[in-house]
């Protein structure tokens, strides 16, 4: 039986657009950061014991933030921005899943990775700010759903 684990991480919360500013150039907010310290602990957690995970993050300031609050400190982590992340639907995070093999970690936006958890889990995969979740595939059966993180509060 072959085993393979992705985590879907939605980027922490971000501080609200100033005026002018694209939507992908708005930055974590202090709670944001806040929230990527259990987010991190509990990731540590569950890399324990592993091999490092190809780590790939939406270009979007928000999520390359919260990359680095999550991986900085686990010795050879090295985040990959993945341009197709952006804006990116089930389709597309489906289609970046099947282009790589190994344990994978995506840090993206909603709608896209509640679609892609739902499509994965089989039911609607709700996603808050700096939550996790964590997939194991076990083929033939496909995937199961195995952890969540989900921050003891979501918002201020």
């Amino acid at each position: 039986m072959s085993r393979r684990t992705i985590w879907l991480i939605r980027h922490a919360q971000a501080e609200a657009a100033a005026a002018g500013e694209r939507d992908r150039d708005r930055a974590l907010s202090i709670f944001g950061r806040r929230q990527c310290r259990g987010l991190r602990d509990w990731l540590i957690g569950r890399l324990a014991g592993r091999s490092i995970p190809t780590i790939l993050v939406s270009p979007a300031l928000r999520t390359r933030q919260t990359a680095e609050a999550l991986f900085a400190t686990i010795s050879g982590a090295e985040a990959v921005i993945e341009p197709r992340l952006w804006e990116a639907g089930r389709e597309d995070l489906a289609a970046i899943l099947a282009d790589r093999t190994g344990d994978l970690v995506l840090v993206g936006h909603n709608p896209g990775l509640e679609q892609l958890a739902g499509l994965l889990a089989g039911s609607l995969q709700a996603m808050g700010t700096a939550n996790a979740l964590e997939f194991t595939e076990e083929h033939p059966s496909g995937w199961r759903r195995t952890a969540r993180f989900q921050p003891e509060i979501d918002s201020i």
